[in-house]
C-alpha cells in the first residue's frame, strides 16, 4: 500500500524501500478564494465552475477573459426537487 503521507514527508514509500527522516513543517491553510485566484492565473482556464455564488462575483469581475460559472444562493438548496425562486413557476390553472 502506498504511503498516503509520503508527499509531506518529502519521501514516496514505493514497495517498502529506503528510510525517511520525518521534518516538522507547517500546514497552510489557504482559503477557496486565494487558491481559486492562484489557480486562474497560473493555469488560465476559459472557463472556472466556482461553488460559491459571492465568490464567483469576485472572480468574475478580477479574471474577465474567464467565464466564471456558479449556482445562485437561492438555488443552492438540499432539497433539488424544489422550483429554484429564480425561476417562473408552472400554471396549473389552480387558483
Amino acid at each position: 500500500m502506498a504511503d498516503p503521507f509520503g508527499s509531506l514527508r518529502g519521501f514516496h514509500n514505493l514497495m517498502g524501500q529506503g528510510r525517511y527522516q520525518m521534518t516538522a513543517g507547517y500546514i497552510l491553510r489557504r482559503s477557496s478564494i486565494q487558491q481559486a485566484r492562484r489557480l486562474i492565473e497560473r493555469e488560465m482556464p476559459y472557463s472556472w465552475f466556482e461553488q460559491n455564488w459571492y465568490d464567483a462575483r469576485l472572480l468574475a469581475r478580477e479574471f474577465r477573459f474567464c467565464a466564471i460559472f456558479s449556482v445562485p444562493e437561492e438555488s443552492n438548496t438540499f432539497a433539488l426537487w424544489k422550483i429554484p425562486g429564480w425561476r417562473p413557476k408552472r400554471d396549473n390553472g389552480v387558483v
